[in-house]
This record gives C-alpha cells, sequence and structure tokens, in this order.
C-alpha cells in the first residue's frame, strides 16, 4: 500500500556505496543507511486526515543482525543527538546487546557515533543535550562495559548507567550505580540550565548514587522509584526515593521553566511521594511534580495507565499514553470497561485538569504513544505504533500489517491537524521525537520490512529490525 503521492529525490549517505555497506565512524562499529527526500507536493490522502506528504528526509540504520533508535534530542544548530540498541550476534536476542550513542547534523547525516562494549547486556534509554553540545544518556547495563577509558563492572544483575560526552563524541565520564540485587535502571535524564542533571529510576533492595544508600520499602522484588541529581561532572548534589511495599516505577521526566521536575510513572499499592498516600491501585499511573529543590508540589493518580510528558513554556503539562478502563482526571470520566484507550490529558503548571481525550482502541490493542514533545504555542506532536487501527479523530487509520509507526501533531485541545502512519505487513514502530528550532518533528524507531514515503519511495529494513530517521517539514495549525 502506498499512502503518499509525492515528488521524491534520493541520495547516499556519503561512503555508502548503495547503502549496503557500513560506514565506519569516531567511536567504532558503524552504520549505513539511506536517505530519501519529500518535497514540493502537496495532496491529502484518505485515511490520513487529509494531511499533505512533507517528509523531508528519511534514513535507514543497518547493523545486522538487529538495532533500533530509542530516544531522541535536538541541541544546537538543530543538530540530533540519538541512543539506541544494537544486536552483536548472528541469532537475534542472543548476547551480548550493546548500547549506542549516535550524533547527526540537522539533515540526518551521521556526525559520530559511540559504541561502549559490553560482553553482557547494555542499553541507553534516554538522552538530553545541553546549549553546548554535550550529551547525556543514560540506561543499564550487566557484566562489564567499557566506555571510553572507563570500565564499568556491575554489582549484582543490572545497574544504573550515566554516560557525559562532549559534542566531539569524547567520554566526560561515565558511572554505575547498584548493588548485588537485581534490578537498577535508570529510565529518564534531562540537563538543567546551569548545568546540573537530573535522573529518574528503578531499583531493588537499595541503591547509593552519592549520597548513601537509600532502601527499596518492599521485599527483595519490589520495585521504588529514585530520583538523583549531579553536577555536570558528575558529582552526586542530591537523590531520594519514593515508594511503598509493592512496585512503583517511573515512565518519564522533564524539567519545567523554574527548574521544577514533573515526573510520570505508575504504581501498586499507595505510595505516599509527600502530599499523602495515593488511592490504592494496581498498576495505576500518576503524576508529581517537586520544585527546584525537590519538594514536594502536587501529586495525583492517572487511572490504569502508562503515560509519557512533556510541558510547554508556561510549565502547562501534556501527557500522552495508554489507558485501561475509565478515569476522570478532572473533566469528567472518559474511557471504557475493560478496554484499552489512548490516553491525551493537559494540564496547567499547578496540576489542574484542562483537557483530556480518552480514545479506545478496541480488544485486540498494541502499542500506543512512546513520546510526546509540546510547542510554545501549545500544539503537541506525539509518535508511536499501534495495531490494528486508531482513530484520533480525523479519520481512522488502518494498520498495513502491523504493528505500524504513528505521528501526529495535536492542537491544543488534543484533537489532531495532522497524521500519518507508515508501514507494511510486518513490524513498524515510532520509539523517538524531538522538535527542531523550526519546530519541525524528527521521528525515530525500529522497523522491519519497509516503510513506505513518498511518490512509491521507501526504506527497506536490511536487519531484524533496523533504526530510522525522518523528519516531517511541517509546522502549521489546522
Amino acid at each position: 500500500m502506498r499512502i503518499f503521492h509525492c515528488v521524491v529525490f534520493a541520495s547516499l549517505l556519503a561512503g555508502c556505496a548503495g547503502c549496503d555497506e557500513q560506514v565506519a565512524v569516531t567511536g567504532g562499529g558503524g552504520f549505513g543507511g539511506e536517505e530519501q527526500g519529500v518535497g514540493g507536493h502537496t495532496g491529502g490522502h484518505p485515511g490520513q486526515g487529509g494531511s499533505d506528504c512533507e517528509i523531508a528526509w528519511a534514513r535507514r540504520f543497518t547493523d545486522a543482525p538487529a538495532g533500533f533508535i530509542r530516544n531522541l534530542a535536538i541541541g544546537p544548530e538543530d543538530a540530533i543527538w540519538a541512543v539506541g540498541a544494537k544486536d552483536n550476534q548472528p541469532t537475534p536476542n542472543d548476547l551480548p546487546v550493546s548500547p549506542r550513542l549516535l550524533h547527526f547534523d540537522a539533515g540526518g547525516e551521521p556526525v559520530w557515533q559511540l559504541d561502549p562494549i559490553t560482553d553482557d547486556v547494555a542499553f541507553f534509554i534516554s538522552v538530553d543535550v545541553d546549549a553546548r553540545g554535550n550529551a547525556v544518556a543514560a540506561g543499564a547495563f550487566r557484566g562489564t562495559l567499557q566506555v571510553g577509558d572507563t570500565t564499568l563492572t556491575s554489582a549484582g544483575d543490572f545497574d544504573a548507567l550515566i554516560v557525559t560526552v562532549d559534542a566531539r563524541g569524547n567520554v566526560l565520564w561515565a558511572k554505575r550505580f547498584g548493588d548485588e540485587s537485581s534490578y537498577q535502571w535508570l529510565k529518564s535524564v534531562a540537563w538543567l540550565d546551569n548545568g546540573d542533571i537530573v535522573v529518574a529510576g528503578e531499583f531493588t533492595v537499595s541503591i547509593d548514587l552519592g549520597g548513601g544508600a537509600l532502601w527499596a520499602a518492599g521485599d527483595p522484588t519490589d520495585l521504588d522509584v529514585f530520583l538523583a541529581r549531579f553536577t555536570s561532572a558528575g558529582d552526586h548534589v542530591t537523590s531520594m526515593r519514593f515508594g511503598d511495599v509493592a512496585d512503583d516505577y517511573v515512565n518519564d521526566l522533564v524539567v519545567d521553566p523554574a527548574g521544577g521536575i514533573v515526573v510520570s510513572g505508575g504504581y501498586s499499592g499507595a505510595p505516599d511521594f509527600g502530599g499523602g498516600a495515593l488511592p490504592t491501585g494496581d498498576n495505576h499511573g500518576f503524576l508529581l511534580k517537586l520544585d527546584a529543590a525537590q519538594n514536594h508540589v502536587w501529586s495525583f493518580p492517572l487511572g490504569r495507565s502508562g503515560t509519557l510528558v512533556d510541558l510547554d513554556t508556561q510549565g502547562n503539562i501534556v501527557l500522552a499514553g495508554t489507558l485501561l478502563g475509565v478515569v476522570d482526571l478532572g473533566g469528567g470520566s472518559i474511557g471504557a470497561d475493560t478496554m484499552w484507550s489512548m490516553l491525551l490529558a493537559r494540564f496547567d503548571a499547578a496540576g489542574q485538569h484542562l483537557t483530556s481525550r480518552a480514545i479506545p482502541y478496541g480488544p485486540d490493542l498494541y502499542g500506543g504513544p512512546a513520546e510526546v514533545k509540546v510547542l510554545p504555542s501549545g500544539e503537541a506532536w506525539i509518535a508511536g505504533w499501534f495495531e490494528p487501527s486508531i482513530d484520533l479523530g480525523a479519520g481512522a487509520l488502518p494498520a498495513a500489517g502491523g504493528p505500524d509507526g504513528f505521528v501526529a501533531k495535536l492542537d491544543a485541545n488534543l484533537l489532531p491537524t495532522y497524521q500519518l502512519r507508515f508501514g507494511d505487513g510486518s513490524q513498524q514502530m515510532g520509539m523517538g521525537l524531538a522538535i527542531d528550532a523550526q519546530q519541525r518533528p524528527v521521528v525515530s524507531g525500529k522497523f522491519e520490512g519497509t516503510i513506505d514515503l513518498c511518490g512509491g519511495n521507501s526504506l527497506e529494513a536490511e536487519a531484524i529490525p533496523d533504526g530510522f530517521l525522518l523528519q516531517i517539514d511541517r509546522n502549521r495549525g489546522p
């Protein structure tokens, strides 16, 4: 199925003959790629909400047997930083699996990449970049990991991992955190304007982030949440834990204009984040705000949901995720009994409800939003994947086979003004999303088979899966 009809031009990555060879760049390893630029033609397509084809460029990055690009950040001169992972063995899911930090220019051309070397499993989940182009990547690893000149060895099973590099990809410092228990992960990371770094993650039993051991409240298999702040040199500033005797976990973290922190996550039980115990839940979501000194401002439950968050320049919050059943976030009940829905909501900086929507998926849901980014106007972009179909409000998007990736732009009322699905009968997933200075989205993820582009052109996966980047050259309202 071809979704769009547009004028297309194609070019190759420098040094990539036919996109079938790997291109060696700084940090070891390599990637191949394809670029296909699209522009000039307009014309909506049924099932795409009347949207134009406005893909500026798209690239495939192959790391046989498998690789993907998970999370994105955009820094100075609209350059792109991305994190992901690659499978180093001929059989998918065999070990080792290595983390990857990639740097591209504004057009998606590769600049450098950092491939820490592991004898087991390591991965980055989150990345952010400061105004100087320094990047910080966070995730977890097990075994031994070589990052630049630093060798890290996990204390038990998975340890939390944080790595910082300068704009040229030189490792500034790398640290691990964890004890002999099974699970310590970093899930989200962000730079503060003063150069400090804040992180959020999960742990079992105990973790020492530099300020003394934090102890989980439950038994050795129960998760608690931790937050920590470090200087740009990696020195501990503060750390804390949240949770009760059941599982508590983190999905996302974002910093507001005043230096406060907004965290989304989930819980079972009745945790107290500082404002009193939340209602007892079982895999319920939460939203938490701390001020710049990490004092509790507000927190509240989100029903049986998992959500990602972002902020506009006024500190208003947009969340996107999935919901099971019904919830009232302040505007009346939304959702459907015993059914999965896409959850979209907006709150002001004080945590007061502004608007919310639940879009039922039906009984056979697979997928949902994987990232949300908010524009200064209050509009938002979301990206993710779905199967078998979704309707954001501008017409149904049926998956070609499934799951398929999607990206959509939402107005201030969380209604779509643009939507795009991509994929064939194999698996395609939007996983990362970032917005450049011209407010154009860049989407990353992984795919098998074919990603359809405009004019009959496409990206063809070589590995299972390959990673991709694409940019949509669109920034306009309804």
